[in-house]
């Protein structure tokens, strides 16, 4: 399993928070540069070098990439694993009897409304947020409760989208646990994101804590959550 690959989610935000407070804005590059499944060594390229590097790592010669994204790059399947079949799947694309790679496959139907999250307290007056991320990397807000920061001017890097989607996409497969009570007048916290699987829209229920508690307990979730929580507290 890609573990290492939530360490980095949440440098990611560490750095999503540091560009705002120095700079104001991300860097033209850091906003247009997407994942390129296949590219083991960042040079933009999939080609037999890439391969020769996939092969070192699934045969236990390196434990490591020198790309920091190849945990989401490599695993070419996104089925949360790098392993032979990855190789495998990537040696066909290389050599043109496949097409595409299934990761990429997965980006490229990434659906317009990608990540939700919502707050509504209904105890001493009505209170509400709702936010979401597109597959631009746009921020919308609406609600009651107005924010401290002007969605518009904070703009998502596409590949943090991107990586957060393949993480997505992972917990879709994940169980949910039944809803407990768990408080009064909290409210309820809920944190979700659609994809497009098999050619269809599917919403992917993550948790929701406060009033009621419930969670989806795949390995994923907390990563996804915590991600999330970054972009509500920046802007709320």
């Amino acid at each position: 399993m890609k573990g290492l690959r939530k360490s980095k989610a949440v440098f990611a935000m560490a750095l999503v928070l540091a560009l705002l407070i120095t700079c104001g804005a991300f860097p033209v590059a850091a906003q247009e540069g997407g994942l390129i499944i296949g590219d083991a060594n960042g040079d933009g390229l999939v080609n037999v070098t890439d391969a020769a590097i996939l092969n070192l790592y699934v045969s236990g010669y390196t434990n490591t990439f020198p790309y920091d994204m190849a945990d989401y790059t490599m695993d070419v399947n996104d089925d949360g694993y790098i392993n032979r079949q990855d190789f495998d799947l990537l040696n066909k694309f290389i050599s043109g009897s496949l097409a595409s790679l299934p990761s990429a496959d997965i980006l490229r139907n990434m659906p317009q409304t990608v990540f939700q999250y919502s707050y509504v307290n209904g105890a001493w007056g009505y209170r509400n947020i709702r936010l979401s991320i597109d597959k631009q990397g746009n921020i919308y807000t609406s609600g009651n409760i107005t924010p401290n920061v002007d969605p518009s001017t904070i703009k998502v890097p596409k590949i943090e989208i991107e990586s957060m989607y393949l993480d997505l996409y992972l917990a879709s497969q994940g169980t949910i646990t039944n809803p407990q009570n768990a408080a009064c007048d909290m409210g309820i916290n809920v944190y979700g994101g659609n994809i497009v699987k098999n050619g269809a829209l599917q919403y992917v229920f993550l948790k929701q804590y406060g009033d009621v508690d419930q969670e989806n307990m795949s390995p994923y979730t907390q990563t996804l959550v915590d991600w999330l929580d970054g972009y509500v507290d920046m802007i709320y």
